[in-house]
């Protein structure tokens, strides 16, 4: 009986320490090309997509950049 004070302590800390971890923003960057394809096509088309997930703001935040496009950019979408 004597330890559960320390352990009911030792569990408060490890759980608050996992909330803070959990609401760190997690950055995901890829390089866009075409030899990232699946089947690999051949293109001068590249680019570089940023995506910044926030738990605790509940956002996702998208920004990407291309150049060497044959014609106009018309669409985008994201894999969950």
């Amino acid at each position: 009986m004597k330890y559960l004070p320390w352990a009911l302590g030792s569990v408060a800390g490890l759980m608050l320490q996992l909330s803070t971890a959990s609401a760190i923003p997690i950055t995901f960057t890829a390089n866009l090309s075409g030899a990232n394809e699946v089947p690999a096509v051949v293109s001068p088309g590249t680019g570089l997509a940023t995506v910044i997930l926030d738990p605790t703001a509940q956002t996702l935040q998208v920004n990407a950049t291309f150049s060497g496009l044959t014609s106009p950019d018309q669409a985008a979408h994201i894999h969950c």
